[in-house]
């Protein structure tokens, strides 16, 4: 069955933070069904809906923290639903 994060991601704007979140998820198994990315003033955020398997949502979920870590983001991670009808 698939499952749905939602992913919050705001720190300092620099070259290559939309890759380092993309590669991420890829790299986890997981594809981006939605994504929307502002600059606000110095600094990026970014709103995803990933989707993927437990396997892929457990794993994302481990890698993230070190991507926050390296990165300087403050991400957020929840599990949600497909919108209804």
């Amino acid at each position: 069955m698939e499952k749905l994060l939602a992913i919050t991601a705001i720190g300092p704007d620099r070259a290559g933070l939309v890759r380092d979140l993309s590669q991420a998820v890829t790299s986890a198994g997981g594809s981006i069904r939605e994504s929307r990315m502002l600059a606000l003033g110095a600094e990026f955020a970014m709103v995803m809906l990933v989707a993927g398997s437990w396997h892929t949502v457990s794993k994302l979920q481990s890698q993230l923290p070190e991507l926050e870590q390296q990165s300087g983001l403050t991400i957020t991670v929840r599990e949600t639903k497909p919108r209804p009808a």
